[in-house]
């Protein structure tokens, strides 16, 4: 998605924390951070750097914020710190969204997730040591383009081992623009 929508841009801390005050003010109680990879969040403040662990505990000293969610994160940029914030802080709900999108490490080449399949299952091992009791759920795309059947094996013994609470998984589709698109029958 960011060679197509360009690259992220990490919002400043103070403007979050303004936002979210208001919010609360108002009787609000959940907040949802969200990023199309959350877990990538960085800024940097005249050289303090916030990641979203830091942002998590922020929110979380917000008087009325009872709950705080984030969605969605890639394994690939994943920073531990984020699970560390949430073991230590009762509002940041035991829940992550990480998409696999494949067992295969052949398809998630394919796909430039720059992880493996491995990787994938030893982060969520860590998670659940980080964090006991970790809700995980993932996404899947099957069908995406040059998948075998020995390939979508590898992704039902992937979903197999990972024991997600919830899976959403979705028919490969064409986006415009796209290596997939452009390159892959």
């Amino acid at each position: 998605v960011p060679y197509v929508r360009g690259p992220e841009v990490s919002r400043k801390p103070a403007d979050i924390i303004k936002q979210i005050t208001k919010l609360a003010d108002g009787g609000i109680k959940q907040i949802t951070l969200l990023g199309q990879t959350i877990d990538a969040y960085e800024y940097d403040d005249d050289g303090r750097i916030y990641r979203l662990g830091d942002l998590l505990d922020m929110v979380s000293a917000i008087d009325g914020v009872e709950w705080i969610r984030f969605i969605t994160s890639h394994p690939g940029q994943f920073d531990e710190g984020i699970l560390e914030a949430m073991a230590s802080n009762k509002k940041v709900t035991p829940y992550l969204h990480i998409p696999a999108q494949s067992g295969s490490d052949r398809i998630l080449k394919a796909m430039n997730r720059r992880y493996t399949a491995e990787h994938y299952l030893s982060l969520i091992e860590k998670a659940r040591q980080i964090v006991p009791g970790i809700s995980i759920v993932s996404d899947f795309i099957v069908g995406f383009p040059g998948e075998t059947e020995e390939d979508f094996q590898a992704t039902v013994e992937l979903v197999k081992k990972a024991r997600f609470k919830n899976s959403f998984v979705f028919k490969y589709s064409p986006r415009l623009g796209t290596h997939s698109e452009k390159k892959l029958a």
